[in-house]
């Protein structure tokens, strides 16, 4: 009887048991599961912000990379410099020349230009029957053509020395001039710039003129309603080799004839060769209120008058440097 109650006893306690720890299994089992969901959704929210930080980091990176100002080349923030040329042994040493050729047509297309700077062009001979043996020297009709049809195109306005304390005034102002007086600036030069309503200034070397291969008196007169005729000297020397009596003829005689000759005030002189010093600055200072450089970049207002940059245009230069001459970026 004792082992039956005893028996009982044991059923009824297991019975009791199992459900209690079944019911104990289940309640761990989902504080664990609770738990590791708890864990991870607090990993997903760690994850989310980590993402969030990285996605806005990388905006700020972009956006900075997007409004920072890029870098220019050299090529495009400094103007052109062309060595200053000697014209007595007709050499240039011009580095940044680019000799790549551009036969396309000028179209209309808008060059960045500040009225704060001004390009001054300086040519020589516009020929392609080539005289020396310094080819430079001689810009090919069809070439100068184009480039006056890209400054027509783009709206230049072609100004004169007269108006170089004013020149800010005007729409993209540039100065056009030839040194020497070469008459195939008579021949091909001149036709072409009146063809687009253009002026210019010739740098005479009065001992020049009427010699073969260079401007007859008949046509300087010829070219006066649109030519501007400056001196460069009676005979071309290099003005630091003279003496001060030879300084003074070369710089006065030539003012006075060229002056008589075309009947208009010649105050702007163009050094031979580029060739200057402080000595020849105070002799010119005399006679003229402009002195003009072999080369040096474009012109700003607050340039010495006296040393004042021009801008080199040798034979063979494509559209795209040309462009790139006269622009001050």
């Amino acid at each position: 009887m004792q082992k039956k109650i005893i028996v009982y006893t044991l059923c009824i306690s297991i019975i009791l048991i199992i459900p209690l720890v079944i019911l104990l299994s289940h309640f761990g089992l989902s504080n664990k599961v609770t738990c590791n969901n708890s864990a991870s959704a607090e990993r997903v929210q760690e994850v989310k912000k980590e993402a969030v930080e990285t996605t806005v980091e990388a905006a700020e990176e972009t956006d900075q990379q997007t409004t920072q100002p890029v870098e220019a080349s050299p090529s495009e923030t400094q103007p052109y410099t062309a060595a200053a040329h000697n014209e007595q042994t007709r050499t240039v040493n011009d580095g940044q020349r680019e000799n790549s050729t551009d036969s396309d047509t000028p179209k209309i297309i808008e060059v960045q230009s500040s009225t704060e700077y001004l390009p001054i062009l300086y040519y020589h001979a516009i020929n392609d029957n080539i005289t020396t043996s310094f080819k430079e020297l001689f810009v090919s009709p069809s070439e100068f053509e184009q480039q006056m049809e890209f400054l027509k195109n783009n709206e230049y306005t072609v100004i004169t020395f007269d108006k170089l304390a004013e020149y800010k005034k005007y729409k993209k102002p540039i100065i056009i001039t030839f040194d020497d007086g070469y008459e195939d600036n008579y021949t091909y030069a001149y036709p072409i710039l009146k063809k687009f309503g253009f002026n210019a200034t010739i740098f005479l070397c009065t001992d020049f003129i009427d010699k073969p291969l260079y401007l007859k008196k008949s046509q300087i007169e010829e070219m006066l309603d649109i030519i501007n005729f400056q001196s460069h000297s009676i005979s071309h020397p290099f003005f630091t080799q003279i003496n001060n009596e030879q300084l003074e003829l070369e710089l006065s005689e030539s003012k006075r004839l060229l002056e008589e000759l075309t009947g208009s005030a010649v105050d702007v002189l163009a050094y031979p060769t580029g060739d200057y010093d402080s000595r020849v600055i105070k002799a010119a200072k005399k006679y003229y209120k402009y002195a003009v450089l072999n080369g040096g970049g474009l012109y700003r207002g607050t340039d010495n008058n006296y040393e004042i940059n021009r801008v080199y245009i040798p034979r063979g230069i494509s559209m795209t440097e040309f462009k790139r001459r006269i622009n001050h970026k």
